[in-house]
């Protein structure tokens, strides 16, 4: 009988042992990767908002905007087509409602990254009603008012939309590094 509870402790000491380093494993190649690639484009957008801002004040004429805006539409793209597709697959599935929590907070925020980051340079509205913003994106408004030039409260009301929509990529990053450092938390200590 000692020797079978022996055993038996044992195995729920191998048991919790391959159940923590299943969830380092999980974590090192999912949630790290993302974090890591969100991060990039986290970057990125958010420089190439800045410089929209920029350009708004420079530009000539509106077309000029519009073109540089059409120019970024391939920048990442890759890199977004992968991360959609880790974010929709199974992996991002969990049981527990501690790590659900955590792991939805980190899916919604990748996924308004990544709907703000793209709706910035499409037509449309923006996608990012979850952070703060849904309005015509800046190629929206350009395209629509075929203005050939950039008065005052044109360019004010591109720089505000811009601005906004740049706040809503920061408010979505803020979610997944919250649940990044929730989750580290939960499966690496």
């Amino acid at each position: 009988m000692a020797s079978a509870a022996l055993s038996l402790v044992d195995r729920l000491i191998q048991l919790a042992t391959v159940r923590a380093k299943n969830r380092e494993k999980y974590f090192n190649n999912f949630i790290e990767p993302l974090y890591s690639d969100g991060e990039q484009i986290a970057k990125d957008y958010m420089a190439l908002l800045t410089e929209l801002i920029h350009r708004i004040a420079q530009a000539r004429d509106s077309r000029e905007i519009a073109v540089w805006l059409e120019e970024k539409r391939s920048a990442f793209q890759p890199l977004r087509i992968k991360v959609r597709a880790l974010i929709e697959g199974e992996f991002m599935r969990r049981e527990s409602p501690d790590e659900k929590d955590s792991i939805t907070l980190f899916k919604t925020g990748l996924w308004g990254l990544m709907k703000g980051g793209a709706s910035w340079e499409d037509e449309g509205h923006a996608l990012t009603w979850e952070h703060g913003f849904g309005d015509h994106t800046v190629l929206d408004l350009l395209r629509h008012a075929r203005m050939q030039s950039l008065s005052t409260e044109w360019r004010e009301l591109l720089t505000r939309h811009a601005s906004r929509q740049r706040k809503a990529i920061e408010m979505a990053w803020q979610d997944v590094a919250k649940a990044y450092a929730h989750l580290r938390h939960e499966y690496l200590t």
